[in-house]
């Protein structure tokens, strides 16, 4: 039979792997009467923050400011605005290569900056997915031969070899929740796992 006819199936498979990197990103956010206020108090408490995580075992090139705003505030009322001062935002990245710490490290954040402190998200990665896409990408092709089987056993053909394969690129997704605790830190983590999964298309000869 021609190989521009067959079978033709879409098969995924997931393989799920511990995160070993978090990215905290944090900073710090200080109202003050004048800009010039503002600005110098968010400076020495960005750099108590920085030094903080410095501190708790964080590389300094791991730590990387991402965004400084420094901007009036006022607020609308009844009769009109009002000014409130000047605000100073100074935000950074900090990647923590031993997940057992990041509740220790965020405390630490939170101690040095005090009142100023922004906790703005936290994320976990793996560095090398290279071992669980292998795993995802063997249990892509059981899903694909077991419908390509299947269908084949429908329609009462005989399954012959594949003709083509595509895979389309891995994702990561979120990590699940209440998989890992680190019950060390006064502020509890959860680092769970993350799942990789790829998609394999194969079409096959009927023979």
């Amino acid at each position: 039979m021609s190989e521009s006819n067959g079978i033709t199936v879409t098969g995924s498979g997931t393989a799920s792997v511990a995160p070993d990197t978090a990215t905290v990103s944090l900073g710090v956010s200080v109202l003050a009467p004048t800009a010039a206020e503002a600005a110098s108090s968010a400076a020495r408490s960005a750099q108590a923050l920085i030094d903080a995580l410095d501190g708790a075992g964080v590389d300094r090139p791991d730590i990387r400011t991402v965004r400084y705003h420094l901007a009036a505030e006022y607020e609308w009322t009844d009769s009109g605005r009002r000014d409130l001062g000047y605000r100073a935002q100074n935000s950074v990245v900090a990647t923590v290569r031993d997940i057992s710490t990041v509740g220790q490290v965020i405390d630490a954040a939170v101690a040095a900056a005090g009142d100023a402190v922004t906790v703005e998200g936290l994320d976990f990665t793996v560095g090398d997915t290279t071992g669980a896409l292998t795993r995802a990408r063997e249990a892509a092709w059981e899903d694909v031969m077991e419908r390509a089987r299947h269908l084949a056993a429908l329609a009462g053909v005989s399954l012959g070899r594949p003709v083509e394969i595509e895979e389309s690129e891995g994702r990561m997704a979120p990590p699940a929740p209440k998989a890992l605790r680190m019950e060390a830190a006064s502020t509890p983590v959860e680092a769970g796992t993350l799942e990789v999964t790829t998609t394999i298309r194969a079409r096959f000869r009927i023979d």
